[in-house]
């Protein structure tokens, strides 16, 4: 990328962290408005994460395709931010309405967003088809989530959830891959069901969803 070229997408990228961040400072008063109402601050904490994924990630995925001409620079500044989270958290500094010290998934979310659009979108030249998995882990990851504790209260892997997974993630991905996308959509929804010590879920959804999508376009 020139100069010339690398400015827009900078740009670009500087609203979509804006966005982001405006997203996450007004998601505060319903996090305090929850525990008025009488759920604890862990499932507040939980409910305004995923709350986070949809409203705050969800639109910047499915826009990133119309809006950017290379992924370099917003996928890079996503693998940042992630790492400038990292950094603060080890020194004590949370945004307690929805980061938690028991886990680091919104770190792993980041670097996991950007990381699966980047590598598809350069293995197989389709903006589109590389937000996918990006997708699932904003969309499909906070329905999931807001399902589960609406159902049985608590922050903990239900059948339910992975069921609201599917339901969203399948129309996109089939409209955009066929059964490739299928695939991938009910592999990362079975992914997400299955929890493996030291690894997050947004690792096992997203890498499985890249390696299917990946052997079948790139």
């Amino acid at each position: 990328m020139t100069l010339a070229s690398l400015l827009p997408e900078l740009v670009k990228t500087s609203v979509m962290v804006a966005y982001v961040f405006a997203m996450i400072l007004l998601l505060k008063s319903v996090h305090a408005r929850l525990i008025k109402r009488g759920w604890t601050r862990d499932q507040a904490s939980y409910i305004t994460r995923k709350l986070v994924h949809l409203l705050a990630a969800g639109p910047v995925t499915l826009a990133l395709p119309f809006v950017f001409m290379e992924i370099l620079v917003p996928a890079s500044v996503s693998m940042l931010l992630g790492l400038g989270f990292w950094l603060a958290k080890r020194r004590g500094k949370l945004m307690e309405w929805f980061q938690t010290r028991d886990n680091n998934n919104e770190i792993t979310f980041m670097i996991a967003w950007g990381a699966s659009i980047a590598i598809l979108w350069k293995l197989t030249g389709s903006p589109l088809l590389s937000i996918l998995p990006a997708a699932y882990i904003s969309i499909g990851d906070g329905v999931t989530g807001l399902v589960r504790v609406s159902i049985i209260g608590r922050r903990e892997k239900h059948w339910s959830g992975n069921l609201a997974m599917l339901t969203v993630t399948l129309p996109l991905s089939m409209a955009v891959a066929g059964l490739p996308g299928f695939l991938s959509a009910l592999a990362s929804s079975i992914a997400e069901k299955i929890q493996l010590p030291h690894i997050d879920d947004n690792i096992t959804i997203t890498g499985t969803s890249v390696l299917i999508l990946a052997l079948a376009f790139a």
